[in-house]
């Protein structure tokens, strides 16, 4: 039975019914209103006040965190993996749910309790080159930068520069969470001529070793996807083996020059 003196009862958002009782440590619940007898099922000391008295009832609103909450509200908050939101007086980034005793502006307790949901971050997006334009691994979304600024309408999974400079994409899941690309030096030239046949380097993908076979002299070079060289091989003619093993996994884009021609591929080391 509910107290009659000093007792307040409020309608929580919801829809369970909260009543505080005179000195006490817990909040009351009705959480079935409109049942009758013992079926609104009634709990004497359903929310505790984390030490907390209750002294002159529930108010009817307050305002916390930016937030408006009823009294006794549940609410439910969710932040990206390697983020932290401050509940019971501490930053918190583990998922679960928190417990907050707070003052309205009119001095009465009030309870709100949390429920921390963690969302993970997208993978970190890999991007490369193929004849002009640029490719980014799969996501939710995305938006490209070129100079290290977003570009206004680039919002796709690929993307065909019309300048040289440094490009990067920015990925991010339907909550909002986000990762970057690293850049990519993007050279019209190295991205837009001729590309190499497949016949010509095999096995691509790679483990360790590939093969170009050109049937005139030629010299190779590969780069990682920022336009830094990483390997390259002179006075090459018919079929060269290459011993690449050192390399990370990931993409890579490979120039070969002949006496009158510059060609490249983007070539994979899995």
């Amino acid at each position: 039975m509910l107290q009659k003196q000093n007792c307040g009862l409020q309608l929580g958002p919801n829809g369970k019914i909260y009543a505080t009782k005179c000195l006490g440590e817990y909040l009351a619940e009705i959480n079935y209103p409109n049942e009758i007898g013992l079926a609104c099922g009634y709990e004497s000391n359903a929310v505790y006040l984390q030490g907390s008295i209750c002294h002159y009832g529930l108010p009817s609103i307050f305002f916390y965190k930016g937030f408006r909450f009823f009294t006794g509200s549940e609410v439910n908050i969710d932040i990206c993996d390697g983020d932290s939101i401050f509940l019971e007086n501490a930053y918190q980034s583990i998922e679960g749910t928190y417990y907050d005793t707070v003052v309205s502006y009119l001095g009465w307790d009030s309870i709100v309790n949390t429920h921390l949901t963690i969302v993970p971050i997208p993978e970190t997006p890999i991007i490369y080159g193929d004849a002009g334009i640029l490719y980014s691994s799969y996501a939710e979304n995305y938006q490209w930068y070129f100079n290290s600024s977003p570009i206004a309408g680039a919002t796709s999974q690929t993307y065909q520069p019309t300048s040289n400079g440094s490009y990067m994409v920015e990925v991010f899941n339907n909550f909002g969470c986000n990762a970057f690309s690293e850049n990519l030096e993007f050279i019209y030239d190295m991205f837009n001529t001729n590309h190499v046949s497949s016949n010509f380097i095999f096995p691509n993908p790679f483990e360790s070793l590939f093969y170009v076979d050109i049937n005139k002299e030629y010299s190779i070079c590969i780069y990682d996807l920022n336009g830094k060289e990483t390997y390259n091989k002179n006075n090459l003619n018919g079929i060269s083996k290459h011993n690449c093993s050192f390399l990370e996994k990931g993409f890579y884009i490979v120039k070969i020059q002949t006496k009158d021609k510059t060609l490249f591929s983007k070539i994979v080391k899995k």
